[in-house]
């Protein structure tokens, strides 16, 4: 049988490969036959579709916690409490955005969040939930963005039977403004939660 057998190494251009290498014993001939191939593209391939499962992983673990506990948790408290654990959720995905593995996962970084980047990363945080949110350009002159999804974080189903979702979502968008925003609004115009074609959230800045 042959031996095979992977390995990185780097060439003369100072680019990393993956190659591998397959030995052949050739007895009869008293030799040893080694073939290289190189592999990088496939490790690459590889890699991004783990990656990829990883993330959508993540998404179903956060989505079943927020469409199975949380609704039937907020359902049955007090109006108070609600306000608390809508909080503690909140803060919750504020800390997992300062994770390694989410920063890897997206394009701007949380602590890095100002005026120009924070409605992309608004999105970009609805996005690690399982949304498809972007920045889009709101026809109300006041209004300094909106953020428009076509793909519930939460499945549409879901957020039908439990609005609450809807709630979080613009609970979530307020908090990752606030960073950069004292006092900031936002306003919930679409949800799909409600019937709606699309997720659609403006966000007004006082002057």
């Amino acid at each position: 049988m042959p031996d095979k057998n992977e390995f990185k190494f780097i060439d003369k251009d100072g680019n990393q490969k993956d190659v591998s290498m397959v030995i052949n014993s050739m007895p009869e001939e008293k030799t040893i036959v080694a073939s290289l191939l190189d592999i990088t593209e496939r490790k690459n391939l590889e890699n991004a579709l783990r990656k990829e499962r990883d993330q959508l992983e993540k998404q179903n673990q956060v989505r079943s916690i927020f469409t199975g506990i949380i609704p039937t948790l907020l359902n049955e408290s007090p109006k108070e409490k609600k306000k608390i654990v809508l909080k503690q959720m909140l803060d919750m995905i504020e800390k997992c955005m300062h994770h390694q593995e989410c920063k890897e996962m997206t394009k701007f970084k949380y602590e890095n969040i100002n005026s120009d980047n924070v409605g992309y990363i608004c999105c970009e945080v609805m996005n690690q939930l399982g949304g498809e949110f972007a920045v889009d350009t709101s026809d109300k002159s006041d209004a300094k963005f909106a953020v428009k999804s076509t793909l519930c974080p939460w499945g549409t189903e879901q957020a039908k039977l439990n609005p609450i979702l809807c709630r979080l979502t613009k609970g979530i968008i307020s908090k990752v403004v606030s960073n950069v925003y004292d006092n900031a609004r936002v306003e919930t115009l679409k949800t799909m939660g409600h019937g709606d074609n699309c997720c659609y959230f403006e966000v007004y800045i006082p002057y």
